[in-house]
């Protein structure tokens, strides 16, 4: 899909595939496995599979975001070091009180 999401679709048959493809999926089945229960033909498959793929795409490409984010942050913090060189207060591990 070049463009993702709803908007390439004009068709209002067509957008309704396409949202459902972008709906929450509890179960965390795959967009194939969800496609398999689409009744309405060829091209509401294409959508839906469109969308699906797209959302999960976002999907993960925000949570490996979010996981190299954390990375980032724990090294610009000096990891776990205790306190370091920077940090303003250290703290003690019986309840947090700074020292």
């Amino acid at each position: 899909m070049d463009k993702g999401g709803i908007g390439q679709y004009k068709s209002k048959e067509l957008r309704k595939c396409c949202e459902d493809g972008m709906r929450d999926n509890p179960m965390r089945f795959t967009c194939q496995r969800r496609a398999r229960f689409i009744s309405q033909g060829e091209a509401c498959v294409k959508a839906f599979m469109d969308c699906c793929t797209y959302l999960a795409q976002l999907r993960e490409q925000h949570r490996r975001e979010g996981k190299l984010g954390l990375a980032r942050s724990e090294s610009h913090l000096g990891g776990d070091s205790g306190g370091g060189e920077g940090h303003t207060c250290q703290y003690v591990e019986n309840g947090g009180a700074p020292v």
